[in-house]
């Protein structure tokens, strides 16, 4: 995805301090074409994200919901992270982080979770949507 590079200045130890970048024409047209990019962005304030599970949740609502919304039953989100933790683990951990949202939402989009079922057969969707939609009604 690099087009071409240059060495600008080197330290007195021979490390790199600086250099360019050339980002390729198709890449660069992809990201700013305005109204129908053809590569996906993340929001401006992604970098800003500091939670690790924001960040995953952030990354999947902007390709999976987009413009729109998206259901997601917590075993696919599992294996959809590569996430090393077990699937209890990360149940727990993603609803905390979905809770946590209330307090600090991602812009642009509204993550919720509903559990179903009882005892053994219990288990956790997650609905993201671009806008505000209860899933009970949907």
């Amino acid at each position: 995805m690099i087009g071409d590079y240059a060495i600008i200045s080197k330290t007195k130890t021979g490390n790199i301090s600086s250099f360019e970048l050339e980002v390729p024409r198709w890449i660069y047209d992809g990201v700013v074409r305005q109204g129908d990019p053809t590569v996906l962005t993340l929001c401006d304030e992604y970098m800003l994200i500091k939670n690790g599970y924001h960040k995953f949740l952030a990354r999947i609502a902007r390709k999976s919901a987009g413009e729109d919304s998206w259901d997601w039953n917590i075993r696919h989100l599992y294996e959809r992270s590569g996430t090393p933790q077990t699937l209890k683990d990360f149940q727990r951990d993603i609803k905390k982080a979905i809770d946590d949202l209330k307090e600090d939402p991602i812009k642009e989009y509204t993550i919720i979770y509903k559990e179903t079922g009882k005892g053994r057969k219990k288990d956790l969707d997650i609905y993201i949507s671009k806008t505000v939609v209860d899933p009970i009604k949907k």
